[in-house]
Parts: C-alpha cells; sequence; structure tokens
C-alpha cells in the first residue's frame, strides 16, 4: 500500500553514534624511577617527600591512553614490597605513597621494591621506588664501657683529650 502516490516523501532523524574505546593500551607511569625520602621520626599517615628537605610530597602519575583525559578512577597501583610500611593514596590522577607504620633508619636505611599499575585488564611496566630514610636525633648518646680508668697530668693544657 502506498500512501505517496509514486513520489516517495524524504525523512530526516538526527543519529547520535557513540564509539567506546577498546581497553587496549597499558597504563604507564610518567617516570621509570621514583625517589622519595622519609624522616625516621615520621608519624604514621605521613606523605613521602620528593626531596631531602621533606618540603613537597612525591608525586606519582599513572595514565592511561584508553581513557578520555587520563582521568581513570579505575587505574590500580600495586606495591610488590613492603606493603606493610607504605601504601598508594590518591587525589584526583595523583597518587602519593603514605607511611603505614614507623620506620628506622638505624635498622634498615633504604627501601627499594617495584610499582605496577593495572585498569583490570592492561598492566603496566614495573617502575623502581626507592625511599631513603632519613636520620633523626632519636637515640640517647651511650658509653661502650660501664666505667673508665684515665690519667690527668698537672702539664695538661685546656682542651686537651683524655680519653678516646
Amino acid at each position: 500500500a502506498e500512501q505517496d502516490n509514486g513520489h516517495p516523501l524524504p525523512a530526516f532523524a538526527n543519529l547520535h553514534i557513540e564509539i567506546l574505546d577498546e581497553n587496549n593500551q597499558k597504563p604507564y607511569f610518567t617516570r621509570s624511577t621514583y625517589e622519595g625520602f622519609i624522616l625516621e621520626s615520621s608519624p604514621v599517615g605521613t606523605t613521602i617527600s620528593d626531596n631531602r628537605n621533606l618540603t613537597s610530597p612525591l608525586q606519582v602519575v599513572v595514565l592511561d591512553n584508553d581513557v578520555e583525559e587520563t582521568k581513570d578512577p579505575q587505574v590500580h597501583l600495586f606495591l610488590n614490597d613492603y606493603t606493610t610500611f607504605f601504601t598508594v593514596t590518591q587525589s584526583g590522577i595523583t597518587r602519593y605513597l603514605t607511611l603505614l607504620q614507623p620506620v628506622d633508619r638505624e635498622v634498615q636505611q633504604l627501601y627499594t621494591f617495584s610499582m605496577t599499575a593495572s585498569d583490570g585488564v592492561q598492566e603496566s611496566v614495573p617502575v623502581t621506588v626507592n625511599i631513603l630514610v632519613i636520620d633523626a636525633n632519636d637515640n640517647s648518646p651511650t658509653f661502650s664501657n660501664i666505667s673508665y680508668n684515665v690519667k690527668i697530668y698537672t702539664d695538661m693544657k685546656p682542651g686537651e683529650g683524655v680519653i678516646k
């Protein structure tokens, strides 16, 4: 049944096509190595610093080209060691390493581990993280012996050593 009497009538419609991105890109770190610093007297929850002066936090940025503007809250970081000492906290696309338990420079001066990122399908190339523990004056002075016998002579000058 024709209702246009042999003269087709045109019809128009707007068609919106959305192309979904395939998850075929690995997330990647913006640096291949991260150097961090922490004072040994730092309390739990302290953010690892990116310099010895402890003036700014170590920022870990992971990007994923599968995601528009790389603002992917689904990219997760994994520490491959020392997970009882450090954890990852997030603010937007920037991640920070945070102290989970106190560290002691006299026990361990340097923590070295690798870190990977995953978007649930793809995994990044691992990066190396080195965290140097900075000494704090947290130990009382000690003597190696309980008592000492020394001789002091009458002709000694002020400031002259009497024991080593």
